[in-house]
């Protein structure tokens, strides 16, 4: 974690933090060799198109390969989005960056909040919001169910820990 977006806890060490990230598993290099096995893959029907005559598909088939390269891209962009949770006595802070790198800061209290999960047919969290008064905050929306499922637990106990 870099210094610009921890929170300032230096004097007043947090009781939990948590940064919850997007998962991508796909590097640029991955993205760069998915698009070339794609466009080789296209290649085998788009020379048996071009030899009936059917060029033009060709072009579309170019144009397929150019939208996956894009969507691939473009979905890498989501990994600037994270959110940062931290826990003390007497707050709970959220940063959330989007995509664009835009923040917003909450704070709440803790002794206030409560944390309200909805579970899918699995048993695993599907939704996850920190309530407070008459806010609603949703956490780690871009988290699979599993690490949803992990945060909740975990942040679960300890916020509990700190009311008491």
């Amino acid at each position: 974690m870099s210094a610009d977006h921890q929170f300032d806890d230096q004097l007043d060490p947090p009781l939990f933090r948590a940064i919850l990230r997007p998962h991508r598993s796909l590097s640029e290099r991955g993205i760069l060799v998915v698009t070339i096995i794609a466009g080789v893959l296209a290649l085998i029907p788009g020379l048996t198109f071009f030899l009936m005559g059917a060029w033009p598909i060709v072009g579309f088939m170019g144009l397929d390969i150019l939208l996956l390269y894009w969507a691939l891209t473009r979905s890498k962009q989501g990994e600037k989005q994270y959110e940062e949770v931290g826990l003390w006595p007497d707050a709970i802070r959220i940063r959330k960056v989007d995509v664009k790198g835009r923040v917003k800061e909450i704070e709440l209290n803790p002794f206030w909040a409560r944390l309200v999960t909805k579970l899918n047919a699995e048993d695993e969290v599907d939704s996850l919001h920190l309530i407070a008064k008459q806010q609603r905050i949703a956490l780690g929306e871009f988290l699979n169910p599993a690490d949803k499922t992990s945060f909740a637990r975990t942040f679960g106990q300890e916020l509990s820990r700190a009311k008491r």
